[in-house]
């Protein structure tokens, strides 16, 4: 950007990197969305219609604004363009997979645009990754689990691919093959939270609450020397058995614009969701 300020897909670029940033628990909310909105401005300054600013920019409106309708209409947008827009037949999808009670309506076109983006780019790891997060959101738990084997043999190196394994095998049942995955998965991950959160769970189901106690003590203890979302250590809380606790630390997530609480229809959040007052907290946000 410092040789070609001027080049609007180098911003686009930028912003959906600040944007995955914070997406994937990886940093702050508000310090990367700050940054991509930014970025994704200055591209659309350049360019009106950079089908890449506009799709960061969506799912931004999606996910920190919690604005659904405002993000696909602007997927829609792009769609007019560039029918064939990969990021945007995705991650439209998916915010659509996630929301509490999607429509048939709006099912039935998430399921319709995944099938187009894979017909398009058949080898594109991360887009069947998210077709299998979003196929196991619906409640396609089989077809997810499919899915997200063809994603890890397109990428063995995807950590998508890798947690969409783990959770559409937690899904399933398939305690065993999913710790097999999840132990595949942290070394290549740094151990990162959003697995240790579907092992916590599965060691929940399984009644080892020493286990889950032994992840959330580690999640606390990096916390102090580096970025912990506050929903993934709320929900490794629940999996403990402490309900205040995990109420408190996800109400903070929530608050501070975190994505991970939005997932919740992962495996990960079945101990949070047990808790009538957990799911009252998240319903109360409109998602």
């Amino acid at each position: 950007m410092e040789l070609d300020p001027e080049m609007g897909d180098g911003h686009a670029a930028l912003s959906d990197a600040y944007r995955l940033t914070w997406i994937y628990g990886m940093a702050p909310a508000r310090e990367m969305v700050r940054k991509a909105r930014a970025a994704a401005e200055r591209s659309l300054s350049l360019d009106a219609d950079n089908a890449q600013a506009l799709a960061s920019l969506a799912n931004i409106i999606s996910v920190y604004d919690l604005n659904i309708d405002g993000c696909l209409a602007i997927a829609d947008r792009i769609l007019a363009r560039e029918p064939l827009h990969i990021q945007t037949l995705v991650e439209r999808s998916f915010v659509i997979a996630l929301g509490s009670h999607p429509s048939p309506q709006r099912s039935a076109q998430a399921l319709h645009h995944l099938r187009v983006a894979r017909r398009a780019d058949p080898l594109n790891a991360w887009a069947a990754s998210l077709e299998s997060l979003s196929l196991c959101s619906l409640g396609l738990h089989d077809e997810a689990a499919r899915e997200a084997s063809a994603a890890v043999a397109l990428d063995p190196q995807s950590f998508t691919a890798r947690w969409a394994q783990v959770w559409t095998l937690s899904a399933l049942g398939r305690d065993d093959e999913a710790m097999s995955a999840a132990m595949e998965t942290l070394p290549m991950s740094g151990r990162n939270p959003r697995i240790l959160t579907e092992m916590a769970a599965i060691h929940s189901r399984q009644g080892d609450a020493a286990a889950a106690e032994a992840i959330l003590d580690e999640l606390h203890r990096r916390a102090s020397t580096e970025f912990i979302e506050y929903s993934a250590l709320g929900a490794v809380a629940a999996s403990a058995g402490h309900r205040a606790e995990s109420r408190s630390l996800i109400a903070t997530g929530i608050s501070e614009r975190e994505a991970y609480w939005q997932f919740n229809k992962s495996p990960a959040w079945a101990p949070f969701l047990a808790d009538p007052e957990g799911v009252a907290m998240l319903r109360a946000t409109g998602f």
